[in-house]
């Protein structure tokens, strides 16, 4: 009973001071959404003569080194960590001599079907798209970019060559941005590289 009486009491303070006050000063705490696009998972696959390797994060890194004519495989599974939907679009910058072709399974809530990502043999599994989905809260989806080298380098010489994939995702007028950082060094058909 004392409890009661005493928040009663309290509460007629407080309506009394704002009262009596010019200014009464009210603290409040909003909760907002957020956007949040994550690089879950990223996987690289050579095609020719090389090598390639891969580091995830943001901004993600793929080193390719190639001989003559090659492709890449650069698989990315992009997830939604935020609270908010969102839609996506990609950009890929290629030096001249390069060629880039973009694959996009999903959205997936639960599970990546393996053909799509985890058994992925570099053959084009059917069900694709040629952009981007939006993804709703919890959900993800896959990209596979696959990047050719068609030029010449030529006899006893190297070409070192940098690329970006930028994922820009946005919702009214918040956004964020997944970038992966491509860089070749490219030696002559006749050449091992070393």
């Amino acid at each position: 009973m004392l409890l009661v009486i005493l928040v009663i009491v309290l509460a007629l303070c407080g309506s009394a001071y704002s009262r009596w006050s010019e200014k009464v000063w009210i603290r409040s705490r909003a909760r907002m959404g957020n956007l949040y696009a994550e690089l879950g998972s990223c996987k690289v696959r050579m095609n020719g003569t090389g090598e390639a390797d891969i580091s995830c994060g943001n901004p993600a890194k793929v080193w390719v080194r190639g001989n003559g004519s090659w492709g890449v495989w650069v698989g990315l599974i992009i997830a939604n960590e935020g609270s908010l939907p969102f839609f996506t679009k990609y950009r890929v910058d290629l030096p001249d001599g390069f060629y880039c072709r973009s694959y996009f399974y999903g959205p997936y809530k639960r599970g990546i079907p393996r053909e799509v990502w985890a058994f992925w043999n570099g053959s084009i599994v059917g069900g694709y798209s040629s952009r981007p989905p939006g993804l709703s809260k919890g959900y993800k989806f896959v990209a596979w970019h696959y990047i050719r080298f068609n030029g010449e380098v030529p006899p006893n010489s190297t070409r070192s060559e940098d690329g970006v994939i930028v994922y820009k995702t946005w919702f009214t007028l918040w956004s964020s941005k997944i970038i992966i950082r491509l860089h070749f060094d490219l030696f002559p058909s006749n050449n091992d590289g070393e």
